[in-house]
């Protein structure tokens, strides 16, 4: 997914006023919309359900989901691997964390990564 604030910002130097307006509004017009945070977790914890994971384990998954976005503060979909890497970073640093638990939390937040990937949200 792109993001049109970027692409304008880019294209700022090279096209008009005019230019850049008709730009963004074909961006955002062909832009797909997937959602919000909490309509992606919600997705992916029915996902999981039709997997048949357990209701604990589907509580986890989105226990963690919801962590991570409400931590990243803006779409998920704007998120890369760093992000990613800097949420477990002040998470572990931030809490008394054992390894066992801060891998379970990587695995489950790849899970929701890896999901918004299969479903072509997210690159």
């Amino acid at each position: 997914m792109i993001n049109v604030k970027n692409v304008i910002e880019k294209m700022s130097v090279a096209l008009s006023k005019e230019q850049l307006a008709l730009l963004e509004a074909v961006l955002q017009a062909e832009e797909k919309f997937v959602g919000t945070n909490e309509e992606l977790i919600h997705n992916f914890i029915e996902s999981k359900r039709y997997e048949n994971c357990s209701e604990r384990t589907i509580a986890q998954y989105e226990r963690e989901s919801v962590r991570f976005c409400e931590w990243f503060g803006k779409s998920v979909c704007d998120a890369n691997k760093r992000d990613i890497e800097a949420y477990i970073a002040f998470y572990r640093s931030s809490h008394d964390i054992s390894d066992i638990s801060l891998n379970n939390m990587r695995r489950y937040i790849s899970a929701f990564f890896n999901y918004l990937e299969n479903e072509d949200i997210i690159a």
